[in-house]
């Protein structure tokens, strides 16, 4: 199957600060924030005390490096795509990810290679559906609400 099946219901409103939040742009907005803000929220509980929390760090900053790509890694990764998974950003199914697979490889390998080198990433690799999930209780609540892993 190329089309998606499935229809998720989004939440109509949600409530934040006791405020009433109906239009779909303040409820994206809601859950941007909080989804933006609950990491640093939670490493903020992290602590033992308040002293520990400002106390700076003297680990030196980690070297990030990412290895170049290979034809056979990349075809292997899009082959262990679940076609059950949601579109990408770019309205393409892993189904037709799937069914392209051995055509678009050496290009698609080239470009995530020269992307590593470069250190520069085309805007749309930076964008991403995020569609929050109920966990449970109120679904007015934005605490209530997860991204899927």
């Amino acid at each position: 199957m190329v089309l998606p099946t499935k229809k998720k219901s989004n939440p109509t409103h949600v409530t934040v600060n006791n405020k009433d939040l109906s239009s779909d742009y303040d409820i994206a907005n809601a859950f941007n924030k909080h989804f933006i803000t609950i990491g640093s929220d939670i490493k903020k509980g992290l602590y033992a005390s308040p002293i520990e929390k400002d106390k700076p760090t003297i680990n030196p900053p980690a070297i990030f490096y990412l290895p170049e790509v290979d034809e056979e890694f990349v075809y292997t990764e899009i082959s262990k795509m679940s076609i059950n998974k949601a579109f990408g950003f770019d309205e393409i199914s892993p189904n037709m990810l799937k069914l392209a697979n051995l055509i678009i490889v050496p290009s698609l390998t080239y470009i995530i290679n020269l992307s590593l080198h470069s250190g520069i990433f085309p805007d749309d690799w930076k964008y991403a559906k995020v569609i929050p999930l109920h966990k449970n209780g109120d679904t007015h609540n934005v605490n209530n609400w997860a991204i899927p892993r």
